[in-house]
C-alpha cells in the first residue's frame, strides 16, 4: 500500500523526525534542565520550518509535558521553527512509594491537511526519580564503573577508543533502563569549528550511549579535534549526576584525507607547456589536522596527458605536498592523482587540460547518405583528426545538426588511436536535406544526408498504451507483452479515411488490416483497427494492436510495413508489465476508469458503488500469465500476478486479477473500496506493477464512490 501511496501527491506521509536533544533524562519533581527537542524533515531530508507537529504522553504517571504552546495536557500541538525543531519540556510529579517512574513521549508531524498524524515520529523517555521520604535519599544512584579516577583515555583523532566508558543506572533492587550518558569536553574549542582543541564523544548515534535493561550504559570514546590533553566531564540523564575533570589525550590520527588548496582546473595549455600554477594539498587525519611525514605518490591520468616534476615524496612539517605538470601529447581533459603510499584510497584529484594543436578535420565516412523516415543512416559519420604531427588521439569532436530534420546519437565523441570520431545518426519525421557539421579546435567538416519518405515515420515517442495517447501521452512507450498498443505515425494509413475494422464480426483478429503488418522482433501483431483521422488539417494516423505474447521484454525491433508504402523500423522498450486502465466518458463529459459493481452493471454517476464494495476494472498491459495466455486467443480466465491498486491515495485490498474471458488483451482486476474512501466523482484510481524492483505505473484515472 505504501508504494502506491507514496506515489500520489498531498498525502504528507513522508515527514521523519529525529531526537536532536534531551533524551533520556533523570529528574526529581519539577522541570527538567535540558527541554526534549525533535528535528522534523521532509522526504527530501530537509528541516520543514513552520510545520505543524504533535507531542503526546503515551505511557506513564510520572510527569507531564510543559511545551512553550501549553502545558499539563497529555496531547499538545506545536509548530517547529525556522530550522525544522521543535521543542518541549517535561516537569516531574511526585511518586510516593515508587523509585522510579518512566514516561514516554512521542513527537509526529502532522499532515498539512487535516491535522491528522502522518509520517515517523520518534520517542522521548523521560525517568522521575523517588525520594526516600525518611532519609530523603535519591532512589536512583548512577555509578561510574569505567574509567577509574585519574584514568588517561588516549586515542588517536578520529578513532573510536578500546576502552569503554561504562555507567550502570539503577535502584537497590532495580536497573534503570533507557538514561543517556554523554560525553562533555570542557575545553570550547572541542566544539568549534574546525577544533581548536581536543574533543571526545561517545561514538553512539548522536553521540549519547543509553542505558540498557541491566542499566549499564556503554560509550566508546571518539577522539577528534587538535591534538593535546583535555578534561571532560560525563554527564548521566542529562544533569542528574556529572562526573567532572575526567582527563583524555588525542594525538595525531592516521592519514583520512589529501585536501586541495590550489592548483585544481587550471588553465589549459599546449603539450610541452609547463602548467603555470603548483599543485599544493595537505595531508589531514580525520579531524582535519595535518600530518607530516606522510610518504606520498603522484600519477598523471592519463599517463600521456603530462608528466609531474618537482614533486614532493612526503608531506612537509605543515602536512603539505606540491608539484608541477608539464603537458604531454594528448589533448583533452586529464588529471594528476595524489595518494597515500600506504593507503592509496586516501587520494585526491587534481584537473587540468591539454590544448589541441590541430591542423585539419577530415571526412572518412558517411557522406552523402539516405534514409528513410525515422530509421537510422547505415553508416557512421566518420572524421579524422589530423596535427602537423600527424592524426591526434583523443582529440574531442562535436557533431552539430545544422538544417534539416534528424537526430545525432552521440554528438560528443573522442577520437580514437588512429585520430577517428564518429556519431550514428537517426532520420526524423520530415523528408528532405540534412546538413550536420563536425568541429574540433576551430577545424571543421560538413557531411550532406537526406531523409526520404518511403515506409511510416516511425519515432519512440509514437508507442502508446492503448488508448491513451488521445489525452496527451500518458503511459507512452508503455507496454508489456499481450498489451493492447497503439502506434501514431505519419505514413502508417494512407489512402484511408476514418477508421478500417476486421470484416468478421466473430473470429481471431487479422494479421493485416488495411495493408498494415505489424511485427515485434519477427512475431507478427494481431490488429484491432487502423485509421487517418483529420481534424483541423491536421491527420493522424495509427495502429491499434496487441503486442505478442512471446516477445521476450528488452529493446525489441518493431517493423511497421504498408502494403504500397514500404516498412520502418524503430526499437521499443518491452516490459515484463506495463498496466494502462481503460476508460469511458460519463455522463458530464468527464473520463473515468471502467469499472463494473457486484451485479455486472457498470459504474456511472448514476449508479455510483458503495464503501466496502467489490468491484472489477479492467486494464491492459498485466503481462503473461498461469496457464500461459496466447497472442490473439480469447482470455479463459487465467491468473496473472496481482497489482497494486490505488483509490483516494490510499492502497486498496486486491483480490484477483486474471485475463479477461472471452477478451484479447484486456485484464479483469477485482479489488474492494475501502470502507474509510470519501464520497467524490473523481476519487483517484490507480495501478502499478513492479520490475526489477522498479515501479512501473499506470495512467492515472478517477472513480465515483457513493
Amino acid at each position: 500500500m505504501l508504494a502506491v501511496l507514496s506515489l500520489l501527491p498531498g498525502l504528507g506521509l513522508c515527514q521523519t523526525a529525529e531526537i536532536v536533544s534531551g533524551n533520556g533524562q533523570l529528574v526529581l519533581f519539577g522541570p527538567t534542565v535540558e527541554p526534549m527537542v525533535a528535528l522534523i524533515r521532509d522526504a527530501a531530508g530537509k528541516p520543514l520550518a513552520n510545520w505543524p507537529v504533535q507531542w503526546s504522553k503515551t505511557s506513564g504517571t510520572g510527569g507531564v509535558l510543559n511545551c512553550p504552546e501549553g502545558s499539563g495536557a497529555d496531547v499538545i500541538t506545536a509548530t517547529t521553527d525556522a530550522n525544522g525543531r521543535t521543542s518541549c519540556g517535561f516537569t516531574g510529579l511526585s511518586i510516593p512509594g515508587q523509585a522510579y517512574a518512566q514516561t514516554t513521549i512521542a513527537v509526529q508531524a502532522l499532515s498539512s491537511v487535516g491535522g491528522q498524524v502522518a509520517g515517523t515520529g520518534v520517542t522521548f523517555t523521560m525517568t522521575t526519580v523517588g525520594v526516600d521520604l525518611q532519609t530523603g535519599v535519591q532512589l536512583v544512584q548512577p555509578a561510574l564503573e569505567f574509567p577509574t579516577p585519574d584514568t588517561l583515555l588516549v586515542g588517536q583523532a578520529g578513532t573510536v577508543g578500546n576502552e569503554a566508558i561504562q555507567v550502570r543506572v539503577g535502584t537497590y533492587f532495580t536497573a534503570v533502563p533507557n538514561v543517556a550518558v554523554r560525553l562533555i569536553p570542557q575545553d570550547p574549542g572541542a566544539i568549534t569549528t574546525p577544533p581548536t582543541a581536543p574533543s571526545i564523544q561517545c561514538a553512539n548515534p548522536g553521540g549519547v550511549a543509553y542505558t540498557d535493561a541491566t542499566g549499564l550504559a556503554t560509550c566508546r570514546p571518539l577522539f577528534g579535534g587538535k591534538p593535546g590533553t583535555g578534561k571532560y566531564t560525563i554527564a548521566v540523564g542529562g544533569q542528574y549526576q556529572l562526573w567532572e575533570g575526567q582527563n583524555f589525550q588525542v594525538t595525531a590520527g592516521p592519514p583520512a584525507t589529501i585536501r586541495i588548496l590550489q592548483g585544481d582546473n587550471q588553465p589549459g595549455g599546449l603539450p610541452g607547456q609547463q602548467l603555470t600554477g603548483t599543485l599544493l594539498a595537505q595531508v589531514e587525519d580525520a579531524a582535519g589536522n595535518p600530518l607530516p611525514n606522510v610518504p606520498i605518490k603522484w600519477e598523471v591520468i592519463p599517463p600521456a596527458a603530462g608528466t609531474v616534476t618537482n614533486q614532493s615524496t612526503a608531506s612537509d612539517m605543515l602536512g603539505k605536498v606540491s608539484a608541477r605538470v608539464n603537458l604531454g601529447s594528448v589533448p583533452g581533459p586529464a588529471q594528476v592523482r595524489v595518494f597515500v603510499e600506504a593507503n592509496p584510497a586516501v587520494q585526491n584529484y587534481f584537473n587540468f587540460t591539454v590544448n589541441l594543436v590541430v591542423s585539419g578535420l577530415r571526412k572518412v565516412l558517411g557522406d552523402n547518405q539516405d534514409a528513410p523516415l525515422g530509421q537510422q543512416f547505415a553508416q557512421p559519420l566518420t572524421v579524422e583528426v589530423n596535427s602537423p604531427n600527424g592524426p591526434v588521439a583523443s582529440a574531442p569532436v562535436a557533431f552539430t545538426l545544422v538544417s534539416g530534420d534528424a537526430v545525432i546519437l552521440t554528438p560528443n565523441a573522442t577520437a580514437n588511436a588512429q585520430g577517428q570520431a564518429s556519431t550514428l545518426v537517426r532520420a526524423g519525421n520530415t523528408a528532405g536535406p540534412v546538413v550536420i557539421r563536425a568541429e574540433t579546435a576551430g577545424q571543421s567538416a560538413t557531411f550532406n544526408l537526406t531523409v526520404r519518405l518511403p515506409g511510416p515515420g516511425l519515432t519512440s515517442d509514437s508507442f502508446y498504451a492503448h488508448p491513451f495517447f488521445i489525452q496527451g501521452g500518458a503511459n507512452r512507450g508503455r507496454l508489456a507483452p499481450g498489451s493492447i498498443a497503439t502506434i501514431v505515425a505519419p505514413g502508417i494509413a494512407p489512402g484511408i479515411n476514418g477508421y478500417v475494422v476486421p470484416t468478421n464480426l466473430v473470429g481471431p483478429l487479422p494479421y493485416e488490416l488495411g495493408g498494415v503488418t505489424v511485427e515485434f522482433a519477427g512475431l507478427k501483431a494481431p490488429i484491432y483497427h487502423v485509421a487517418n483521422l483529420a481534424s483541423g488539417g491536421v491527420s493522424m494516423q495509427f495502429v491499434t494492436v496487441q503486442v505478442p505474447f512471446e516477445v521476450t521484454p528488452g529493446a525489441v525491433p518493431v517493423t511497421v510495413s504498408i502494403r504500397s508504402g514500404g516498412s520502418a523500423t524503430q526499437t521499443v522498450q518491452i516490459l515484463p508489465s506495463a498496466p494502462a486502465i481503460f476508460e469511458s466518458i460519463m455522463e458530464d463529459g468527464v473520463l473515468r476508469g471502467v469499472v463494473v459493481r457486484e451485479n455486472g452493471s457498470y459504474v456511472s454517476l448514476t449508479n455510483l458503488p458503495g464503501k466496502g464494495e467489490i468491484v472489477r476494472m479492467y486494464v491492459t498491459g498485466l503481462g503473461q500469465g498461469s496457464p500461459a495466455i496466447h497472442t490473439g486467443q480469447p482470455g479463459q480466465g487465467e491468473e496473472v500476478p496481482l497489482p497494486v491498486v490505488g483509490v483516494g491515495n490510499e492502497g486498496v485490498r486486491v483480490i484477483s486479477a486474471r485475463y479477461l474471458p472471452g477478451a484479447v488483451g484486456v485484464y479483469e482486476v477485482e479489488f474492494e473500496i475501502p470502507t474509510n474512501a470519501a464520497s467524490n466523482w473523481n476519487s483517484p484510481l490507480a495501478v502499478l506493477t513492479f520490475v526489477n524492483d522498479q515501479r512501473v505505473d499506470s495512467n492515472p484515472s478517477k472513480i465515483p464512490i457513493q
